[in-house]
This record gives structure tokens, sequence and C-alpha cells, in this order.
């Protein structure tokens, strides 16, 4: 889980930081379809779909028109590019919007969760 600045990202005009997790490294190729994210990790020649139990099973994942335009729903990373994600699927501006973030917009890392406060505890 990281903390991000997309500013001057296309598609971003908030003052706020992103907290997303991390799905897609550099050199690996992220598909989202039929509601998954799959990863193509870098010299396979397969998809793998990408085990999520952070989210419900009931949450699918799409790419809206803005991204599948711009082709975020298969990607294969650069160098210094990196697919984050929300967990908060349906409304989150992430990569599927954003596109992938360069390893200069990761300000942070997270490494303690404190809200709610009977859930305080490392990651």
């Amino acid at each position: 889980i990281v903390i991000l600045d997309g500013e001057n990202m296309e598609g971003y005009n908030h003052d706020e930081y992103l907290i997303k997790r991390i799905v897609g490294l550099p050199g690996e190729t992220v598909r989202i379809a039929d509601g998954h994210v799959y990863i193509r990790e870098v010299g396979a020649e397969d998809f793998y779909m990408l085990d999520e139990p952070y989210i419900d099973d009931s949450v699918e994942t799409y790419v809206m028109s803005w991204g599948m335009e711009r082709g975020y729903d298969e990607i294969t990373l650069g160098e210094d590019e990196y697919y984050c994600l929300g967990d908060n699927r349906p409304v989150s501006n992430d990569s599927r919007s954003l596109g992938p973030f360069s390893a200069d917009r990761i300000k942070g890392i997270a490494f303690v969760i404190i809200y709610p406060f009977n859930a305080i505890r490392f990651l």
C-alpha cells in the first residue's frame, strides 16, 4: 500500500495524496477483464488472476470508457511504472483512469492501520 501524488496527471484535479495498492510491477502486463484483475509476469506466457482477499467477493473490477480509450484495461508497464488500484473499486480514482504511476510519484509506504481504533495493527 503506497501514498501517491497524482498532481498534474490527466483526470486528477485534487490536492490530496492517493492511497492505493500496487498490483502491477515494472515489466508486467495488467489486464482487467470479466470483473477481475489478471497479471502476466515478466517472461511468462500466461496471465494469472490476482488473489485479492481484501476485496469482498461480490465486488468486481472494471475499467470505465475513459480508461479503456487510453488502454488502461490491458497495459504492459514500463521500467519505472506501477499499476495501482484502490480498494473501493466502484469509485476509486486509480490506474484504471489515471494510468500507471511512475516511481517518483510514490511518496510513502503505508505500514500501519490506525482506524478504526479497535483494528490498529501493522501491515
